[in-house]
């Protein structure tokens, strides 16, 4: 009785619900149940997106929305409540009216990194517009506040993943961020991508590396004469 009755507490609409002290077992009937009572609200939905991530589930169907389509994502609060166990269960379902599934679909295919990267940069209010003076010297109508996404660390992580596709095709063994901004970014592309990670801050107006990183191992950054150290030191 307690079980189905949050069954149909979550299944109803947003909101809170606060559960100690129970099972896993009955934790993982609840997910179970959950499945089946989503999977009954409505036949004429098909899925056409599956999702580990909630930011980017979430974000794919505010876009949808925002150019017309009916969306529903499934297992959405069973993520946010539990996302190691529901994660291991289910995926998070995209789904959207079956007589428009291959409109959507293109939708979601032609979203571009610049476009995500745009609709992330304005979610978290990171595009400033105005006028600014840059550490260069020049001067911008816009700047972007990193520190604004940096502060959401699934927004972060979604740019991140974007960025580590980018270089999946280039051969390296560590990747440098900047102090202090960079450091989050490169951490996590670095995290992503299997690699080693340093940072660079600076000093005396040059770029150098914290006393304590070792990058006697970095073999491809000494061995690449491409790309001495000396040319991106200072940048």
């Amino acid at each position: 009785m307690v079980k189905k009755t949050i069954v149909d507490a979550l299944s109803s609409g947003p909101q809170t619900l606060t559960i100690t002290s129970l099972k896993p077992s009955f934790l993982l009937s609840l997910c179970v149940n959950l499945k089946r009572k989503e999977n009954e609200m409505d036949a004429t939905m098909t899925t056409i997106a599956t999702y580990t991530d909630i930011f980017e589930a979430e974000m794919a169907k505010s876009l949808l929305e925002e150019a017309g389509f009916e969306v529903v994502l499934l297992n959405e609060r069973m993520m946010s409540m539990y996302p190691s166990m529901a994660g291991d269960m289910y995926m998070m379902e995209l789904q959207v009216q079956q007589d428009a599934e291959a409109e959507a679909s293109d939708f979601l295919k032609n979203l571009d990194d610049a476009y995500i990267t745009s609709e992330i940069l304005k979610k978290e209010g990171a595009l400033l517009e105005g006028h600014f003076s840059l550490t260069s010297g020049k001067h911008s109508d816009r700047y972007i506040e990193k520190i604004k996404v940096l502060q959401n660390p699934e927004a972060t992580h979604t740019m991140c993943k974007r960025l580590a596709a980018r270089l999946e095709e280039y051969d390296f063994d560590t990747v440098i961020g900047p102090a202090y901004g960079g450091i989050v970014l490169a951490f996590d592309v670095a995290r992503i991508m299997g690699k080693k990670f340093v940072f660079c801050q600076r000093k005396d107006g040059e770029m150098s590396f914290r006393t304590g990183f070792d990058l006697s191992k970095s073999e491809k950054s000494r061995s690449d004469r491409r790309y001495p150290f000396h040319r991106w030191q200072h940048q």
